[in-house]
């Protein structure tokens, strides 16, 4: 059974009258609806975009901290290189003022025998 026998029939009108009618009531609800999906998605677009940036500030955070602790290292490294420097340097310093003063208590003990 053929439903439309020809365009101009009265199933044909009352289909397309029906049609329009029910088009003319959902599309403003249609509209409302994909409006309101559309503003969701945007709002949930801008989150993420949110949680991104969130996401990269602690990670530059923790970029920034691992920096900052190597710089740390490195200025340890250094504080202990110029330390060792300085403990050579009073080393020879003493040995140095160990040697005058074994020379001048030579020199006195000389100075005593004539």
């Amino acid at each position: 059974m053929k439903l439309f026998k020809s365009p101009f029939s009265p199933q044909s009108i009352l289909f397309g009258v029906g049609l329009a009618i029910l088009t003319s009531l959902l599309t403003p609800v249609i509209r409302e609806n994909a409006r309101n999906a559309a503003v969701k998605g945007t709002q949930g677009a801008i989150m993420a975009g949110e949680k991104f940036a969130g996401a990269k500030d602690k990670m530059s955070g923790v970029m920034n901290k691992f920096k900052k602790e190597e710089q740390i290292q490195q200025m340890e490294q250094v504080s202990r290189e110029e330390f060792q420097q300085l403990k050579d340097e009073i080393r020879k310093e003493r040995e140095q003022l160990q040697e005058l003063i074994s020379k001048l208590g030579n020199m006195k003990t000389q100075y005593n025998q004539e």
